[in-house]
C-alpha cells in the first residue's frame, strides 16, 4: 500500500531571483515554518455555449488562481531572508561593542544599577554582557530607566569607578574553562562553561588567553559547550576568565520603488517512485504582506503572503544542497514600542499589518501566463491594546499630529527586530466604560508616506554576516 505524504516529510526551500521567473540556482535556503498554503488552482469555469441540449457546454480553462502564503516561527537568521525577498540587500554593518564611561556607577535603588556608557544604542529589554569591569561581568537584560548614555541592569550595587576597557557586548558572552584546548591538523578546540548557543559559521572575539586571542569563524563541530576555530594548535588550560564573545551584525532594510522577487520550491514527501513531479517550483513570487503579532503569553510567528506569477511541477530539485539554517529562535521575546522616541509601557497587545498593493497580471501572447507582478500602494498600520493610564495617544489622534513609530522585539540571545515607521497618525474609537476593572483602549497607527523617502524601514541584529 503507497504511503499517504505527511506534513513533515516536505519542505520548501526558498531561492533569488535575478529577474521574474529566473532563480538563482546557489541561493536556496531550507524554510522553518509552521504552515504553507502555496497552491495553484485549476480555474475552470462553466461554458455557456448552446448546442441543443439539456446542460452547459464542456468547462474552459481560465487564468490560474495562484495564491498562499507561509507562517514561519521567529528564526533571527531565517527572517533576514525574508526580509531580503521584500526589499532587497540590506546595508550591512558590523557596530563595535561600546566602551563604558571612565565614571562611576549609578545606585539606582530597588536591586537596579547604572552603568554609564554614552550612545550604547540598547534599547531596554535587550540582551548585553558587560567584560572588563570588577563587579559587573556578565549577561544582563535592559531595564527600565535606561537612557542614551546609561544603561540599567539588575545586580547588587557595588562602587565602582568604571574605565574605557570595559566593554557592553550584545548577546550573551562564553566563559572558556572546563578542559584545556585541545586539536591538530589545523583546527583547535575549546571548551565552554556554559552552553553557549553560538553556531559553525558564525564570528566570534575570543579575548584574555595566551594563545588564541582574536576573531575567529566557527568551524563545523561546534556545539553545546565547544567552540571550534582554525588555528595553529598551542597548549593552554583556561581558568573562566577568557571570554567568546558573538559577533553581531546590523542589517538595514529598507522598502524599495520596486520589490525583488524570488522562488519557493515546494517538494512533497511521495515514496520514490510514487510521482513524477514531486516538486511544485512557485516562480516570480513577491511578498504581497506581512504580519506578527505581540503578545506576552504567544509564540512570536511571521506570517507573509504572496502575490504568484507561476507553478511548475517539476521531477528534479533546482539545486541539489540548499542550506540548512542554524535554529536560532527570537525566544523569551520582549517589545518596546516607541512613539516620538519615547518609549510606550502601556500597550498589551501590538499587531502589525502590513500588505503591499502587488497584483498579478497577463498580457495578450502571454500564453495564459502572468509576465507582470506590479506594485501598488503599501498599507501599514499597527493595532494597539493599550492600558488606559492616561490620554496622551488619544491627544495625538485628535490633534491629527503626525509621529513616528519604532517597534523593538528583542530576544534573549541578543537578536533583535526593528520596525520603523517615520510618518503616521494614530485613530481611536476613543475609551469606554466596560467594566468595573481596569479599562483598555484600542488604537490604530497608520503609516504613510509624505517627506520620508520609504515608509518602512527593517533593522534585524544577528550573527549572520551577510545577505549580500
Amino acid at each position: 500500500m503507497a504511503r499517504q505524504v505527511r506534513g513533515g516529510d516536505c519542505r520548501l526551500v526558498l531561492y533569488r531571483e535575478s529577474d521574474l521567473k529566473v532563480p538563482v540556482a546557489n541561493t536556496g535556503v531550507v524554510l522553518a515554518i509552521n504552515s504553507e498554503s502555496l497552491k495553484s488552482g485549476a480555474n475552470k469555469k462553466q461554458s455557456g455555449t448552446i448546442r441543443g441540449k439539456r446542460g452547459p457546454g464542456k468547462p474552459f480553462r481560465g487564468m490560474a488562481q495562484l495564491s498562499g502564503g507561509i507562517e514561519m516561527p521567529a528564526h533571527a537568521p531565517q527572517l533576514g531572508h525574508m526580509f531580503r525577498l521584500l526589499c532587497g540587500a540590506p546595508v550591512t554593518t558590523t557596530p563595535a561593542a561600546p566602551a563604558c564611561d571612565a565614571e562611576a556607577v549609578t545606585n539606582k535603588g530597588g536591586g537596579m544599577v547604572g552603568i554609564p556608557c554614552a550612545g550604547h544604542g540598547y534599547v531596554q529589554d535587550a540582551m548585553i554582557s558587560i567584560i572588563g569591569s570588577t563587579n559587573y561581568d556578565g549577561s544582563y537584560r535592559v531595564k527600565a530607566g535606561t537612557t542614551t548614555d546609561e544603561i540599567v541592569i539588575a545586580a547588587p550595587y557595588v562602587a565602582e569607578s568604571l574605565t574605557s576597557a570595559a566593554k557592553v557586548h550584545r548577546g550573551r558572552v562564553a566563559l572558556l574553562a572546563g578542559a584545556a584546548a585541545s586539536g591538530g591538523g589545523g583546527t583547535v578546540v575549546l571548551s565552554t562553561t556554559l552552553l553557549h548557543g553560538m553556531h559553525p559559521g558564525e564570528s566570534v572575539t575570543i579575548d584574555g588567553t595566551t594563545n588564541y586571542d582574536g576573531t575567529y569563524v566557527l568551524a563545523a563541530g561546534t556545539e553545546k559547550r565547544k567552540l571550534v576555530i582554525t588555528d595553529t594548535f598551542t597548549a593552554e588550560t583556561f581558568d573562566g576568565t577568557p571570554t567568546v564573545a558573538p559577533v553581531f551584525h546590523r542589517h538595514v532594510f529598507t522598502l524599495p520603488e520596486e520589490q525583488p522577487s524570488g522562488c519557493i520550491e515546494k517538494q512533497l514527501g511521495f515514496e520514490a517512485g510514487a510521482a513524477d513531479t514531486p516538486y511544485r517550483r512557485f516562480l516570480g513570487l513577491k511578498i504581497n504582506g506581512m504580519s506578527t503579532k505581540l503578545n506576552e503569553d504567544n509564540e512570536l510567528v511571521f506570517s507573509f503572503d504572496f502575490s504568484i506569477l507561476e507553478d511548475l511541477p517539476m521531477a528534479d530539485a533546482l539545486y541539489a544542497t540548499p542550506a540548512e539554517l542554524p535554529v536560532v529562535p527570537l525566544s523569551s521575546v520582549e517589545g518596546s514600542l516607541f512613539v516620538d522616541g519615547v518609549r510606550r509601557g502601556d500597550v498589551e497587545t501590538c499587531t502589525v499589518t502590513t500588505t503591499y498593493g502587488l497584483e498579478a497580471k497577463a498580457a495578450m501572447g502571454d500564453l495564459g501566463n502572468y509576465s507582470r507582478n506590479n506594485e501598488g500602494d503599501p498599507d501599514i498600520k499597527l493595532a494597539l491594546s493599550c492600558f488606559l493610564e492616561n490620554d496622551e495617544l488619544q491627544q495625538l489622534a485628535d490633534a491629527d499630529a503626525t509621529t513616528d513609530a519604532e517597534l523593538h522585539i528583542c530576544g534573549n540571545s541578543g537578536e533583535e527586530v526593528v520596525l520603523y515607521l517615520p510618518e503616521g497618525e494614530f485613530a481611536s474609537d476613543g475609551a469606554a466604560i466596560t467594566t468595573k476593572a481596569g479599562l483598555m483602549q484600542d488604537f490604530t497607527y497608520m503609516a504613510f508616506a509624505d517627506a520620508a523617502a520609504s515608509m518602512l524601514t527593517v533593522t534585524l541584529f544577528n550573527r549572520v554576516a551577510s545577505y549580500a
